[in-house]
């Protein structure tokens, strides 16, 4: 059986900036592998 778990973030500006950098690197490495 397969379950899921739902989280909500509330993170603070700093965290926000290092989200977003974050998510721009994996795009990056994502598509340099397509």
């Amino acid at each position: 059986m397969l379950t899921g778990i739902k989280l909500r973030l509330y993170p603070n500006q700093t965290q926000i900036g290092q989200l977003w950098q974050m998510f721009g690197n994996d795009r990056f490495v994502w598509n340099r592998m397509l």
